[in-house]
């Protein structure tokens, strides 16, 4: 009888074992097909709210300078710059106050080429970050990086527009 209740018990440390490796394999962040949309924004848009998601980072290193956005420093994040941004704003008339923001539930920074200029930011809610002001008309490049996409950790976002 101890020989089976042995067995029962490998077995199910065994099983316990599978289970949990199975979880921590699974971790892995996906893709929606719905997600990296583009919009096209004037002021008075509506909804009040435009909202696109994604995952963040990539496998490329950049070095930005947060501080002109809220930021305090100059962190090297990880975004997919070899490949096409996450996503493209086209603005048709300027707005004299517009915010992109990110939600998740990692650090993530936020990275906005346009027709200005280079913008990136970091902690500035929290860990999110935000860049906020007057956007000229034209078209915006926007990546959504991290800080550990190298260890294979990426997070799933929400990135949000709206004029308050």
């Amino acid at each position: 009888m101890t020989s089976a209740i042995q067995t029962l018990r490998n077995a199910a440390i065994a099983i316990t074992a599978c289970i949990c490796g199975a979880a921590i394999v699974s971790t892995t962040v996906q893709a929606d097909a719905q997600d990296y949309a583009s919009f096209t924004l004037s002021p008075g848009f509506q909804p009040a709210r435009a909202v696109g998601s994604g995952v963040s980072g990539g496998s490329r290193t950049v070095v930005c300078d947060t501080r002109s956005t809220g930021g305090s420093s100059t962190p090297e994040m990880f975004v997919d710059l070899e490949n096409s941004p996450d996503h493209i704003l086209t603005v048709s008339q300027p707005f004299s106050y517009l915010r992109a923001s990110v939600e998740a539930e990692g650090d993530v920074t936020l990275l906005i080429t346009g027709p200005d200029g280079t913008y990136c930011s970091d902690d500035v809610n929290g860990v999110l970050p935000e860049i906020s002001g007057s956007w000229m008309a034209g078209t915006y490049y926007i990546w959504v990086g991290d800080f550990d996409s190298a260890a294979g950790s990426n997070y799933r976002y929400q990135l949000l527009f709206s004029e308050d």
